[in-house]
């Protein structure tokens, strides 16, 4: 099966996918790679944690569950931090940053977690296990996914469950570009998109990508969607029994490339 990366991979450098999935080559690890790995962890053990967390409130009181849900973020991301502490060292990656940005993901989501628990709380009267099995939406987080039928597989940072629909995210730490979504985040999208319409009994519609600063961004699916990851799929197969690597493409993006060494040998 191919995965969901290796069709970003493709979008985003043609050559790069070659010198690592034709030729073999490895990529070390980064700064940047082991920062991105906390950040899914803390936020995996984040959700896994958030209902047993919220079951243990006794009253609709506003800065309780705020004050919780935030207790719940900072243990998750301490946590992890902790557990990186070696790879933290040797990269010298800033932790007050990765938290700070850590809590600006989640302001939002903690503010509208907080009302939605005060409105079952008050409206319905809901409480512990009863007031859990009422709460949604509901996140399930680092979600794995797969397609028989597109040969396809990933594993998706965030699906954002209602009780009628199923919506896949997913995280960036960069910007967005100006013309609204970058190529490679577009086909992410939407091959998370299909693969979770093929997972989950509930319809999927569209996908959604939140960039830094919570620039929130939707991608509806259309009929065309489906022949377009199938097509990437077939060009990717191709090339994967290619002897001849795709041409270099001088570019920004370059200087900062892990395989740069590799690119300029072959």
């Amino acid at each position: 099966m191919i995965n969901v990366t290796d069709l970003t991979c493709f979008v985003y450098c043609k050559r790069k996918f070659y010198i690592k999935h034709v030729l073999g080559f490895k990529q070390k690890p980064t700064k940047q790679m082991i920062a991105g790995r906390i950040r899914h962890q803390a936020q995996e053990l984040m959700f896994k944690n958030e209902l047993q967390t919220l079951k243990k409130l006794k009253s609709p009181d506003k800065n309780k569950i705020k004050d919780i849900l935030k207790k719940n973020l900072k243990h998750a991301i301490e946590k992890t931090i902790s557990a990186s502490e070696k790879e933290i060292k040797h990269f010298q990656i800033d932790t007050n940053l990765i938290k700070k940005q850590f809590f600006l993901t989640y302001k939002k989501f903690i503010q509208n977690r907080t009302l939605i628990v005060i409105d079952l709380m008050q409206r319905k009267n809901l409480f512990g296990k009863a007031l859990i099995d009422a709460l949604y939406p509901r996140f399930m987080a680092e979600v794995s996914l797969s397609s028989k039928s597109f040969s396809l597989k990933g594993k998706v940072d965030l699906i954002e469950e209602h009780k009628d629909k199923i919506i896949p995210i997913e995280l960036k730490t960069g910007l967005a570009p100006k013309n609204n979504i970058w190529p490679q985040d577009r086909i992410q999208l939407i091959a998370y998109a299909l693969l979770a319409k093929e997972n989950f009994e509930k319809p999927v519609s569209y996908a959604k990508i939140i960039y830094s600063g919570n620039q929130e961004i939707k991608l509806y699916l259309n009929s065309f969607m489906p022949y377009e990851i199938k097509s990437l799929i077939s060009k990717i197969k191709g090339l994967l029994s290619s002897k001849n690597p795709p041409p270099r493409i001088n570019s920004k993006k370059c200087l900062y490339c892990s395989f740069r060494e590799h690119c300029e040998a072959i």
